[in-house]
Order: C-alpha cells, then sequence, then structure tokens
C-alpha cells in the first residue's frame, strides 16, 4: 500500500459485529483517527518557562519520561543540558503531571553579513498514549509565531538535529522550505549556514560531508529501537525513505541536521490542518455513537 492509497478503517465491537467502515485518502488521517479513536481525544495542556524556574521535582519527572524512550540516559547529564538550555515546552496531562516536554534555544548568527536568528530544538518526547494529539506540535507553533513576530525582518530558521523520523516529518510536512529533503538539493548558501551553526555547536562530532552529527560516541544516548522503528510501511513515504537512506545508523544515535525556514504562514497552516484532522476524528467519532445507539 503507498502512503497515499484510500485505507479503509473499521471499528468492531467485542461481539464481533463491524460498526461501520469508511476510507480515508490519507494514512496520516487514518493514524490520527486510529489513535484518537483508541486512546479517545485525549485533551493536554501545555506550559512553555524558562529551564531556570523548573524545579527539582519537575526535573526528575522529565527525565523519568525521557528514559522511557532513550537508552543510554544519565542523570547528571540531561541536568547539565537542561540547566544550559533556554526555553522548556511542558505537555502536561489534566491533572498536571508531565507526560512529555521539549527544550527550546534560541542563538543569534552572521551568514554572509546578514543577521539571522536560530532556534535548536534539544531533547523532545512525549509518551505514547499522547500521540497524535497535536499539543506539542501546536504549542511549538506558537513558539515559532511570537520568535517571527519578535524579529519580522530577520531570517529567522529552525535547525533539528534528528535521530528519529518522526521529528524530521514534523519538519517536512509543515515548513515549505526545509533541508535536506528527497525531492531536491540543499542550495549552497543553506548548506553554508548548516555548516556554520552545527559546526559551531557539534565541532568535530559534526560531518558536514554527510550531514550528520555523531556525537553518539561520547553520549551513548538514543531513541529505543522499538519506539520509532522504520518498516515496509514507513518506507513507502518518500520522506521517511529519504531519512533512513540518509542516516542509516539513525538506531545508534547517529543525528540528521535539518533546518526550515520559519514564516508567521508557518503555525497558521499547521493549526488549519490540525483543524481538520480533529474534526475528522470528532465526526467519525459521533458515527460510531450512532450506530451504538441505532442497535
Amino acid at each position: 500500500m503507498r502512503h497515499d492509497d484510500y485505507v479503509t478503517f473499521k471499528v468492531v465491537r467485542t461481539n464481533g459485529h463491524d460498526l461501520g467502515s469508511i476510507e480515508f485518502r490519507s494514512l496520516g488521517v487514518y493514524h490520527c483517527l486510529s489513535r484518537n479513536l483508541h486512546y479517545g481525544l485525549r485533551i493536554m495542556k501545555t506550559k512553555m518557562l524558562r529551564t531556570r524556574y523548573l524545579d527539582a521535582g519537575q526535573v526528575h519527572d522529565m527525565f523519568d519520561v525521557m528514559r522511557e524512550y532513550y537508552e543510554g540516559m544519565r542523570f547528571e547529564v540531561f541536568e547539565k543540558d537542561l540547566s544550559s538550555s533556554d526555553t522548556v515546552i511542558l505537555l502536561l496531562s489534566s491533572n498536571g503531571s508531565i507526560q512529555g516536554f521539549s527544550i527550546q534555544n534560541k542563538y543569534e548568527m552572521t551568514v554572509n553579513g546578514e543577521r539571522r536568528i536560530a532556534l535548536f530544538s534539544g531533547d523532545t518526547v512525549l509518551r505514547r498514549k499522547y500521540w497524535g494529539n497535536g499539543a506539542l506540535a501546536t504549542a511549538f507553533g506558537r513558539f515559532l509565531f511570537k520568535m517571527k513576530l519578535r524579529y519580522p525582518l530577520t531570517g529567522v530558521y529552525w535547525f533539528l538535529s534528528s535521530s528519529g523520523y518522526r521529528g524530521y516529518l514534523l519538519m517536512a510536512n509543515n515548513f515549505p522550505e526545509y533541508y535536506p529533503r528527497f525531492d531536491q538539493p540543499t542550495p549552497a548558501d543553506v548548506s553554508a549556514m548548516m555548516e556554520r551553526f552545527y559546526g559551531q555547536k557539534f565541532g568535530s562530532d559534526y560531518r558536514s560531508d554527510l550531514g550528520l552529527t555523531m556525537a553518539y560516541e561520547a553520549d551513548p544516548c538514543r531513541v529505543k529501537e522499538t519506539v520509532a522503528p522504520i518498516g515496509q510501511l514507513e518506507l513507502t513515504n518518500p520522506k521517511i525513505a529519504f531519512f533512513a537512506a540518509q542516516n542509516p545508523e539513525w538506531s545508534k544515535g547517529v543525528e540528521l541536521a535539518c533546518v526550515a525556514r520559519v514564516s508567521l504562514s508557518v503555525p497558521i497552516m499547521y493549526a488549519w490542518k490540525r483543524f481538520k484532522k480533529t474534526t475528522a476524528a470528532l465526526g467519525y467519532q459521533w458515527l460510531i455513537r450512532l450506530r451504538l445507539k441505532a442497535e
């Protein structure tokens, strides 16, 4: 099945009766609906704050979430990296417990005499039962929107060093201008900007010839292979296939260096996409309830 084929989504009760089926053009919609129907449309609260305002309990809770999905985690390394970061987006359940987070940093750089704002995403994780609800991406979109409003006349870029295809897809599916990508080469000026940024941040661990960061040798932290494996279905998506080809050792902690240009339209476009997916999920749940009542 290709990534853009129609798929039939069926819901079956425990007594075996088929409650109906419906076809969707996009596997993305299918996955969104299947998660939402299995877990319910889980509502999350998000909170953005400076990392210096985190208390010890919050830091330990963040570390607990992190080690559920990453191997080789060491608390002292995590705490040190966190203390040197700027901002964190916390994802909270309805009772206020931390279910995920994303660390953000802002840098300023000059490229060919022009000032640029570089936003770099560090450790990012979300408990599986909340995957697909869009809370993290929505909060991150608000963060990007505010940054672009703050620097309207300056080029703002999001830098992401990704060891898993899900992070790469977040960029590839929502940013019109991003690199590297399967359908066109990276322009020379973008390559130069990436080499400067990643070279300064990772030093000799950044391989500009490969576009990869190899810091895993010094820091063994890496995504567990069972978290987001790349199978045959995933490889039918050309973006995932490109990620796997560019970063074949992703499971060892090798990261693909990426960049995207931030504009004011990107968060708005993403919010519209989330609205359509959520509306589709709610509509299908409503149809299921009608069928249950009819029986």
